[in-house]
């Protein structure tokens, strides 16, 4: 069975707190709120930071994240990549292996192509920047209408041209539901997965869905066995990330929602190993 992980965006809680609910509930993995780690570096160092996952059984998995990458001025973007140097120094000093990014929305005018075209210019830039902190960059396309790159397939697509060895990709289970197809990552390299949101939907038309219609996974309407069938049988084995971002589970304690969270995660994940 797959490790699991909490996205500390699931939570409103302070980082501290987060790590803490984290452990208690039996996570494995965090990953690392950017506002978060902000926050905490205003208070406290990063090495005391790393000196926490030092000794917890706790580890961090990425830094979450850089939004709005593309389609920018000269001077957007240079600020954009001054952004990434900062997210790569958090990073490296705590030594967190990947970076979660999100595409921008839709320029009006563009094209598909140019959309390719721009995307993977763009993130051969950042690749350099990145491998200067070992870095990986996790590519998550966001399945609503008004995203640049919302589909597994458009997303893989500019990975491989990107061509990078520190360019994959980040696959969430509500972003794929909305758009993308399982004949699509049937041919996805593994090695090109380097992480794996699970979630689930409330059951919204596909085309109104929002991040607060997320649910616990098992909860929703998205086929999560044929799709974590199909991610497994391409022979990917890094992690499970519970990602939630509902007003409901924000009104929750923390530990409750890590609780619940996992519970609801191996749950899901057990019925994938259990004799048939």
């Amino acid at each position: 069975m797959m490790r699991l992980g909490l996205n500390g965006q699931s939570t409103r809680a302070p980082l501290e707190m987060d790590l803490q609910v984290a452990e208690e509930a039996g996570f494995h993995y965090y990953e690392v709120p950017f506002a978060k780690l902000k926050e905490y570096e205003q208070a406290h160092s990063l090495g005391e930071l790393r000196a926490y996952f030092d000794r917890s059984p706790l580890e961090p998995y990425s830094l979450n994240a850089l939004t709005m990458f593309s389609f920018l001025s000269e001077k957007e973007e240079e600020q954009m990549l001054e952004t990434l140097h900062e997210m790569g120094r958090m990073a490296r000093a705590l030594r967190i292996p990947y970076l979660v990014i999100c595409p921008s929305t839709n320029v009006p005018g563009v094209s598909r192509q140019q959309i390719h075209e721009e995307t993977v210019r763009v993130l051969r830039r950042m690749s350099e920047v990145a491998a200067k902190y070992q870095l990986g960059l996790a590519l998550e396309f966001l399945g609503f209408q008004n995203c640049t790159v919302n589909e597994l397939a458009q997303a893989y697509e500019i990975v491989k041209e990107v061509d990078r060895e520190n360019v994959g990709l980040s696959v969430d289970t509500f972003h794929f539901y909305e758009c993308s197809r399982l004949e699509d990552l049937r041919g996805v390299d593994k090695e090109k997965i380097f992480l794996f949101h699970i979630n689930d939907a409330d059951d919204v038309p596909k085309d109104q869905l929002t991040d607060a219609d997320r649910v616990l996974p098992g909860l929703g309407v998205i086929g999560l066995a044929a799709f974590i069938e199909t991610l497994l049988a391409t022979g990917y084995d890094k992690i499970a990330s519970v990602e939630l971002f509902r007003e409901e589970y924000y009104a929750w304690e923390p530990l409750e929602l890590a609780i619940k969270a996992r519970a609801a995660t191996e749950a899901v994940l057990r019925q994938m190993h259990s004799p048939k």
